[in-house]
């Protein structure tokens, strides 16, 4: 990509320009965010060729006690997208440890999932494929009666290509049902770089609730309803992004619940999680009024494939 190619928003085409900096929890790496003067969308620059490294350890009970709670949380969403599910497709874009598809598939559903871990389909005996790409060359156009993203999107370095893809797999009138992190609500621009899901170089997209809606309507979907929290990500958001803020290792509270290994010692673990609870308690209110005031820390949004033949 040239460089005036590169200074240019990839969802509204204008211009970007550096504002925030951030330090890569995993590897100590420096990332800068571009954001677009129109729409806010930010972009993590420079965007790693090999991103392979940045997922070591990231797959396995990243989220601890609360992955089934959540996976039906979403399967029940999706269900209330559509009258009858028997026979239904559905197909998870970037479906990490396969819990939403295995409650989906508990609903009625055939799931289909994409992910960047081939072993993922081996160990939960799901049809997990590596990109869209191989979903194309496998079902081919409008296979899918919905399409799911489950805090994928930002994993994507173009976004505007990624939704053209998912579009010729998507029936039309079909539903895509997307979350990402809210780049422009309340914890991400009080927390700044401590926030904990800004995740670079993994996110490689940040995206705002306008930056969202142009994508969509601008590739073929038109949004029905979104919604502006979802819970844990949001209390996660809070709690985590303050300790972030206090202490000089990142995500700690985060890595202790979903039990992933930690680089601090027995006591600043008690001192951790004994904050990160009680910031959890004291966020409550704020995921509340987050939400209510369409600021909250996560985006999730419901969009219908539009048959562009009776477009003029």
């Amino acid at each position: 990509m040239n460089e005036a190619a590169d200074n240019k928003c990839r969802v509204c085409g204008e211009e970007v320009s550096p504002k925030l900096d951030r330090v890569s929890a995993g590897t100590g790496e420096s990332f800068e965010i571009l954001i677009c003067s129109a729409c806010g969308h930010g972009r993590t620059s420079p965007q790693p060729t090999d991103l392979d490294k940045y997922y070591s350890g990231y797959y396995g009970g990243r989220h601890g006690f609360t992955a089934r709670f959540r996976a039906m949380s979403r399967a029940r969403i999706l269900n209330h997208c559509f009258n009858r599910i028997a026979g239904r497709s559905v197909l998870d874009v970037g479906c990490g440890d396969g819990d939403f598809m295995l409650a989906a598939r508990g609903s009625g559903w055939v799931v289909v999932g994409t992910e960047r871990s081939e072993q993922i389909g081996e160990i939960t005996g799901l049809d997990v494929l590596p990109d869209l790409i191989a979903v194309q060359k496998v079902f081919g156009d409008a296979s899918f009666d919905a399409i799911t993203c489950w805090h994928t999107l930002e994993h994507f370095d173009d976004p505007a290509a990624t939704l053209d893809e998912i579009g010729k797999l998507i029936k039309t009138d079909g539903v895509l049902l997307i979350a990402v992190p809210n780049f422009g609500g309340w914890q991400s621009r009080f927390f700044g770089r401590h926030w904990l899901h800004l995740d670079v170089p993994r996110h490689l997209s940040h995206f705002t609730s306008d930056s969202l809606d142009q994508l969509f309507s601008k590739h073929g979907f038109k949004v029905e309803r979104s919604w502006h929290s979802e819970f844990e990500y949001d209390v996660l958001g809070w709690s985590q992004s303050g300790l972030n803020a206090i202490f000089p290792t990142p995500n700690a509270f985060f890595h202790l619940l979903s039990g992933k290994p930690t680089k601090i010692g027995s006591f600043s673990k008690i001192v951790n999680f004994a904050l990160g609870s009680l910031f959890s308690a004291v966020s409550l209110p704020f995921v509340l009024f987050g939400s209510l005031a369409r600021k909250g820390g996560t985006l999730v949004v419901k969009a219908v494939k539009v048959d562009n033949s009776t477009q003029i």
